[in-house]
């Protein structure tokens, strides 16, 4: 028994061997079909690597830039870069466009009923109602609370079979109804939209942050 030990354990040993051989074969071959490899060196997963890399890199250059905009418009809002960009990728919306409105209906949540309700985008704030009027739903704790609930409202009723320069030409949701009753809302928000675009860096950021967001299987 004692003579036959040694060679049932590297039995074993080579059954393993071959097991994670064949294992590793395969995985190689999965990468040799998608990617180029030279020497065991993976060219896709450096390029994935540098992808991250250059998204973060980019998506940092983009919360400073909303940052900065919003600060030079309304240096008291509570309202966060940061949870615009990131709720603007969550839900694949144009972040110069969400800017836009929240400039539009309430100075980034400095001015009118949105302010005093932390409803940066007067989502439930209707004409003629007051404070009391407004469902609870629609006072959260905080302005970055609202990006939320604005872009869960924007892209399941207003971007339906549509883009974002769509609605700026006729703001209506899917049912025809107005986001707003001034009849130069869409006249007004292009003119900003444009304004944001052509004076910040944003949309450039955004479109670049994307396009790597990609390249990383983001």
């Amino acid at each position: 028994m004692k003579k036959t030990l040694p060679w049932i354990i590297f039995g074993i040993f080579c059954c393993l061997f071959c097991g994670w051989g064949i294992k590793l074969d395969h995985e190689i071959k999965k990468l040799e079909y998608h990617h180029v490899i030279d020497d065991g060196y993976s060219y896709a997963l450096d390029c994935v690597r540098e992808a991250e890399i250059k998204y973060w890199g980019y998506k940092s250059d983009l919360v400073d830039e909303v940052q900065s905009y919003i600060d030079l418009i309304a240096p008291t809002s509570n309202l966060r870069g940061y949870a615009i960009v990131e709720e603007c990728e969550k839900y694949n919306v144009d972040v110069c466009f969400v800017l836009t409105q929240a400039e539009i209906e309430s100075h980034f949540g400095t001015k009118g009923l949105g302010s005093k309700i932390n409803n940066v985008f007067n989502v439930g704030v209707f004409d003629g109602k007051s404070i009391y009027e407004i469902d609870k739903k629609y006072k959260p704790d905080h302005p970055n609370e609202s990006i939320g609930l604005y872009l869960e409202l924007l892209t399941t009723n207003y971007l339906v079979g549509k883009v974002e320069e769509d609605l700026m030409q006729n703001y209506v949701d899917k049912n025809g109804s107005r986001y707003a009753s001034n009849p130069d809302y869409e006249a007004m928000f292009s003119a900003k939209y444009k304004y944001i675009c052509e004076n910040t860096k944003i949309k450039e950021i955004q479109d670049i942050m994307h396009s790597y967001a990609v390249k990383c299987n983001r």
